[in-house]
């Protein structure tokens, strides 16, 4: 697989700490020896997926307006 750089414009993300805005050489090739697949997704879905986690623990069950159709 060849090596490409990635970089965002702009990273607003709820964990800002954690964005970068580009990708390093190093983690980014360790990321890809060892992982088959990596799937970038925004804060919107990975907060609602976050709260429907902690809701079902709580026995009560979620679904989006998407989920039901």
């Amino acid at each position: 697989m060849a090596s490409a750089a990635l970089t965002v414009l702009g990273a607003f993300l709820l964990a800002e700490g954690l964005a970068t805005g580009a990708a390093f050489s190093m983690p980014q090739a360790i990321l890809q020896a060892l992982l088959d697949d990596f799937v970038l997704v925004d804060d919107d879905e990975l907060y609602l997926r976050t709260l429907q986690r902690s809701l079902a623990r709580k026995g009560l069950e979620t679904q989006t307006a998407q989920d039901a159709a």
